[in-house]
């Protein structure tokens, strides 16, 4: 009953999970960019996850509604040890929820996220496949795979089932600078390779529509910006269309002006990713133009942005704020332990300081 439970509350609320993710177009540098939009919700948790630990795929499963229930669950001992951003609303991790990632990094740069997508419907259990909760997808990419390329060649192999109400499509990025979306709809899998390169892709993903619809959009104001007299105003909504073109443009200035190319160190890298970072944000409040409400299949709860995360890609590591600490925080991947045997890590998002104190630096001349 309990599973149940823990399976009902969590696809409601991811369900809720509307955010903005994209990855940067640097020569030198590999940094992508998120947010966690939803209503209120408190006690996040930043979890660490060793390699060899082993996955908990089947504590989530055998009190789900699934018909097929001969079909075995894959199993695995983690390969790369990973971070993850994780929603806990249980208490301490006494359900496991640390396992159902919002976001996660892992030591190779492999990252993977959770938005939603409303309309999702999960495939089956299947008898010949590997079957993969929803909920821990984003678990098995980051502990398995070093690439995005290594991960799309086994997922035909592959059946991501689970409630419906979970309601996820799923981006993985990579050190090369790769992204691959995969989304679920009536029951088959739909996976995009995302180069960033204007032709196949943007390295923007948001919410629904699915994500070709997007990229369509995109090339259609592409169009309009090459005919005679253009006039195209600026998307300033937080609609998952908006936020996607919004996104486009402000990189593609960026890229004009030979900005990507010409950054010289992390700190120029870095704040320029925030700059696109800022532009998605949703203040707290009962803002305007957010899809939700009822009629939204997201809920009717306000959306706001919870947290916000830049990822390193080459040298991994996470940056992150919260809606109560506009201050970064970071870890870097190399400064845990995330050898086979050591001891899993927790820390709570909200944690750490809300300035820095620049008193003792004044000086003269």
């Amino acid at each position: 009953k309990m599973s149940k439970l823990l399976s009902l509350t969590l696809s409601f609320v991811v369900a809720c999970n509307c955010c903005t993710d994209f990855s940067m177009n640097f020569s030198s540098y590999c940094l992508s960019g998120r947010t966690l939009d939803l209503g209120n919700s408190l006690n996040w948790t930043i979890s660490t996850w060793p390699a060899s630990a082993q996955n908990q795929n089947s504590k989530y499963s055998s009190d789900l509604d699934i018909s097929e229930r001969t079909a075995s669950l894959v199993t695995w001992s983690a390969k790369y040890g990973s971070i993850g951003l994780t929603s806990n609303w249980f208490g301490d991790d006494a359900w496991l929820a640390i396992a159902f990632f919002g976001d996660t990094l892992n030591e190779k740069g492999l990252s993977c996220g959770t938005l939603a997508l409303v309309g999702t419907k999960y495939q089956e259990k299947s008898l010949v496949k590997d079957n993969v909760f929803a909920g821990l997808f984003c678990h098995y990419a980051a502990q398995n795979f070093e690439s995005v390329l290594d991960l799309q060649r086994v997922l035909p192999t592959v059946a991501i089932y689970g409630p419906d109400a979970l309601a996820q499509h799923f981006i993985v990025r990579d050190a090369a600078g790769l992204s691959l979306i995969i989304e679920v709809m009536d029951g088959r899998q739909h996976v995009y390779l995302d180069k960033n390169d204007g032709t196949q892709g943007f390295g923007i993903m948001t919410n629904e529509p699915t994500y070709n619809w997007h990229v369509q959009n995109v090339q259609h104001y592409e169009w309009k910006r090459d005919l005679e007299r253009q006039a195209v105003a600026v998307p300033g909504n937080f609609y998952p269309e908006e936020r996607f073109l919004r996104t486009h443009m402000i990189k593609a200035g960026m890229q004009q002006a030979g900005l990507m190319d010409k950054v010289t160190d992390f700190k120029q890298a870095f704040a320029l990713t925030v700059q696109v970072l800022n532009s998605v944000s949703v203040p707290e409040g009962d803002q305007y133009g957010t899809d939700t409400g009822m009629s939204s299949g997201e809920g009717e709860s306000g959306d706001h942005t919870k947290w916000a995360v830049v990822r390193d890609h080459l040298q991994p590591a996470i940056y992150w704020r919260d809606s109560g600490n506009p201050t970064f925080r970071s870890i870097r991947l190399s400064d845990v332990d995330l050898s086979a045997g050591a001891k899993q890590l927790f820390l709570p998002l909200e944690s750490g300081p809300l300035f820095v104190d620049m008193s003792s630096s004044l000086s003269t001349y």
